[in-house]
C-alpha cells in the first residue's frame, strides 16, 4: 500500500467499516476519503496523479488549521497548527494526499517560537513527501526534524505488525498531533482497518471514562497520562497500553501490572518516527536495527528514521555513510539483539558541598511525581556550596504558580525527594513549567531560568 495513497485504498478495503469516532457519531472509510477528497480539492490541492504543479502552486488560505502567516510568497511548504479534532486532521489527511511537503506547528508556542519556524520553512530545502515536526533546539527554539511519508509509513506498518493490530481495534489516541507520537497513531489506526477514537470535545470526561466508553482496545500515552489511570481498576477492553515519551518509572510499572493495565513501555524519538524499541520485550520493532558502541552509546538504523534536521543552510542528514544514528543514549544491545536504554548517554555529575551526585537519579525520583512529564536536573552555582542542584520539571496540569493550585507544587516535590533522596541529592532550586510555555531548552539554559526564576525550596 503505497504511503500517500494509503487512505483510497483503505477506503476500498474497508469501505464501510468505522475510520473515525467521535462523540455522537461515525465516520466510515468511505465518507472520510470523500470528505478528504473534497477538503483537498477546496483548498486547490491535487494529488501527483491529477497534475504535475510543482509544490509551490499550493494555495493554503483557505486550510481550517493552516498558520495565517504563511502565504504563498512566503515558501511552498504547507504549515499547520493541529488541534485534537476532526478538522485539524483531515487537513493534514489533505496534504498528505497531495504529497506536497507540509509542517506541523505546535499550538502552545510562543510568537518568538513561530517566527522561528516559519523562518526555517521558507528555505527551499523541503522536497515532495516531506512532513516536518518540530522538537526543542539547544538554542532554545524550535529544531526542525524532516520526516518522509514513506519513513513515517514504515514506522505505522511496523507497530502494527508487532502488535499485530486488526480492524476490530480502535485506537484511542489523545497525544497532541503536532508530534510524531500523537502523529503516528492515525497512520497506525487507518492503515489496519482499525478505527481511530478521537478525544471527547466536551473535554469533561476523564482519560478513563473515555476509553470505558469508546471501548478502546489500544492507546499510547505519557508516563503521566498512565498514573491518572492507575487511580482505578483497568479498562476491561484494552489489550495494549503503549507508553512512551519519557522513562516509566518501575513503581508505576508494578501497579499498572497490580490494576490489570496491559502496558507495554517503548523506546524511541521524533527522529526515529516514534517508537522503536518494546522495551518489555526488550526487542526491536520491525527490522529497525541497534547496536551500541564499546562506551555504551546507543545507534539505530532502519526504514523509520527520518531524513534530516531542517537548519537555515537546508535539510543536513546526521546519519553515517552506513545509515546509522546517534541517539544520545546509553545502553545495551546482546548479540541475541535483546535491547536494554539505560538513559542519557553522557551521566551529569553534580558537586554540592564536597558530594557527588547524579543528575540522572534525582531526575527519575521527579519523574515519580504524578502530573511531571519531564524533569532536568542541573548544578547551579552557589557562593557557599559551589553548586545547589537545581530542577526544572514540565507539567501540563501546573498553574502559573509553583506553589498553588496545580497537580504540582512546591509541597509535592518537597515531599517526594524527603522520602526517596538523601538531603544531599534534594532539589534546592525548582521551576515548573506550565501550559502554553516551552522552558529551557539544554542545561545551560536551565541554569539561567533557574537564577532568574526559581523557588528556592526547604527542608525540615
Amino acid at each position: 500500500m503505497p504511503a500517500r495513497g494509503f487512505l483510497n485504498r483503505a477506503a476500498e478495503r474497508w469501505s464501510d467499516r468505522p475510520a473515525l469516532i467521535f462523540d455522537d457519531h461515525d465516520w466510515t472509510y468511505r465518507k472520510l476519503a470523500d470528505i478528504v477528497k473534497a477538503r483537498r480539492l477546496a483548498l486547490g490541492l491535487t494529488t501527483p496523479h491529477e497534475s504535475d504543479a510543482k509544490a509551490g502552486d499550493t494555495k493554503v488560505r483557505d486550510a481550517r488549521t493552516a498558520d495565517p502567516s504563511a502565504d504563498d510568497a512566503a515558501g511552498r511548504t504547507i504549515r499547520l497548527t493541529p488541534h485534537l479534532d476532526d478538522d485539524s486532521l483531515v487537513d493534514i489527511l489533505a496534504y498528505w494526499s497531495s504529497n506536497k511537503p507540509f509542517a506541523l506547528l505546535q499550538p502552545g508556542w510562543t510568537d518568538h517560537e513561530r517566527e522561528n519556524a516559519n523562518t526555517l520553512l521558507r528555505e527551499e530545502a523541503l522536497r515532495r513527501g516531506d512532513v516536518v515536526f518540530f522538537t526543542s533546539g539547544t538554542t532554545g527554539l524550535p529544531k526542525g526534524v524532516v520526516h518522509t511519508r514513506e519513513s513515517l509509513f514504515a514506522g505505522a506498518r511496523a507497530i502494527a505488525e508487532h502488535f499485530e493490530l486488526t480492524p476490530r481495534d480502535r485506537w484511542f489516541s489523545p497525544l497532541s498531533l503536532a508530534h510524531v507520537g500523537g502523529f503516528a497513531p492515525v497512520l497506525r489506526a487507518l492503515t489496519t482497518g482499525g478505527a481511530l477514537v478521537l478525544p471527547s470535545h466536551a473535554g469533561a470526561r476523564t482519560l478513563r471514562g473515555s476509553l470505558l466508553e469508546r471501548e478502546a482496545t489500544i492507546t499510547s500515552l505519557v508516563p503521566s497520562m498512565l498514573r491518572t489511570l492507575l487511580r482505578d481498576p483497568a479498562v476491561p477492553s484494552l489489550r495494549r497500553v503503549m507508553i512512551g515519551g519519557d522513562a516509566l518509572d518501575e513503581d508505576d510499572l508494578v501497579l499498572a501490572e497490580a490494576r490489570g493495565y496491559p502496558v507495554v513501555p517503548t523506546y524511541g524519538m521524533t527522529e526515529t518516527g516514534a517508537a522503536i524499541v518494546d522495551l518489555r520485550a526488550g526487542r526491536p520493532i520491525g527490522t529497525a536495527e541497534l547496536r551500541a558502541s564499546p562506551d555504551g552509546l546507543v545507534f539505530v538504523r532502519g526504514p523509520s528514521l527520518f531524513r534530516g534536521y531542517l537548519l537555515e543552510t537546508g535539510v543536513e542528514s546526521p546519519l553515517d555513510k552506513e545509515g546509522w544514528f546517534a541517539t544520545g543514549d546509553r545502553g545495551r544491545v546482546s548479540g541475541a539483539g535483546n535491547v536494554v536504554v539505560e538513559g542519557r548517554a553522557l551521566p551529569v555529575f553534580i558537586t554540592t558541598g564536597g558530594e557527588t551526585i547524579d543528575a540522572n537519579e534525582v531526575e527519575l525520583v521527579l519523574h515519580g511525581i504524578r502530573g511531571v512529564d519531564r524533569a532536568m536536573v542541573v548544578g547551579v552555582p552557589d557562593p557557599e556550596w559551589g553548586k545547589i542542584v537545581g530542577a526544572v520539571l514540565w507539567a501540563p496540569g501546573a498553574t502559573s504558580s509553583v506553589h498553588t493550585g496545580g497537580a504540582v507544587d512546591v509541597a509535592s516535590v518537597r515531599d517526594r525527594c524527603r522520602e526517596r533522596l538523601a538531603s544531599h541529592k534534594r532539589p534546592r532550586l525548582l521551576l515548573i513549567v506550565t501550559p502554553g510555555s516551552s522552558g529551557p531548552a539544554d542545561a545551560t539554559a536551565a541554569v539561567t531560568y533557574l537564577r532568574e526564576h526559581g523557588t528556592r525550596i526547604t527542608y525540615r
